[in-house]
């Protein structure tokens, strides 16, 4: 009598967001050193955030409840672990803001998203040594997911959808191992890739301060105009002034801080 391997995706959902600090809300961002340890062990993680950014869910992602033993149910383990949806090199469908697409791989327990080599044509090659951009644990027991974020993903709407997310869905498994006492063994896998998210972090406004304008021959005026920008881990895209002005041009030097 050998034993039964059912997964199905559960209530949870991690959701980490690449601004820095701890968020609340929607999002799962913790700084506990627990989760954080997860990851302590890999190397070559980008630098592109201010800092990392760790995540984790606050339930079980899988129900595995449909699993059992039989007969020989004595000493037996239910095991959760992940798996990459294909092989490995898959591409994620994510993105680093420069453009460059990230790739999947397994590192130990890890899945790991790696930045792929750059060719300027949407068809970026995997990189099994690229630098990593995130990163996923799953508790074994628990189902438990958290995630590491090391690098800015394009959130692809354009415009004030500052908050949107982006994810991985049909790109990442969850896989139950069900042993029994005979040493047996069952497996079965579920896609969570639409429960592991990452939020964006957009620019937010600014009140520009006073400028000196002078008047300088047949120009309206020249000047400065001074103002702080906070542009987010995303980096400083466009900045647009608008101006109505009559019977002549503005000209002048902007400084920004950002």
């Amino acid at each position: 009598d050998g034993p039964t391997a059912a997964i199905t995706g559960g209530a949870g959902m991690v959701q980490v967001d690449e601004t820095a600090g701890v968020q609340g809300g929607s999002d799962d961002d913790t700084t506990a050193t627990a989760v954080s340890d997860l990851f302590s062990g890999l190397t070559g993680t980008s630098t592109d955030l201010p800092t990392e950014q760790y995540a984790t869910s606050s339930a079980s992602l899988v129900d595995t409840t449909g699993s059992g033993y039989g007969a020989d149910e004595e000493n037996g383990t239910t095991k959760l672990s992940l798996e990459i949806n294909g092989s490995a090199g898959l591409d994620s469908g994510l993105e680093t803001t420069g453009g460059t697409q990230i790739f999947l791989y397994e590192s130990g327990d890890l899945i790991v998203g790696r930045i792929g080599n750059e060719v300027g044509d949407g068809t970026d090659t995997a990189n099994a040594g690229g630098t990593i951009a995130f990163a996923v644990a799953i508790d074994e027991d628990s189902g438990i997911v958290s995630t590491a974020q090391y690098a800015s993903i394009t959130n692809p709407t354009p415009g004030a959808s500052h908050d949107e997310v982006a994810n991985l869905t049909g790109k990442i498994n969850a896989k139950v191992t069900v042993t029994d006492g005979d040493l047996d063994t069952a497996t079965q896998t579920t896609d969570i890739g639409d429960q592991i998210k990452f939020s964006d972090d957009g620019p937010t406004m600014f009140a520009a301060m006073p400028a000196i304008v002078v008047n300088s021959g047949d120009a309206l005026g020249d000047g400065l105009l001074n103002f702080l920008a906070n542009t987010g881990t995303d980096g400083l895209g466009d900045v647009v002034f608008d101006s109505a002005l009559e019977g002549g041009t503005l000209t002048g030097t902007i400084n920004m801080v950002v």
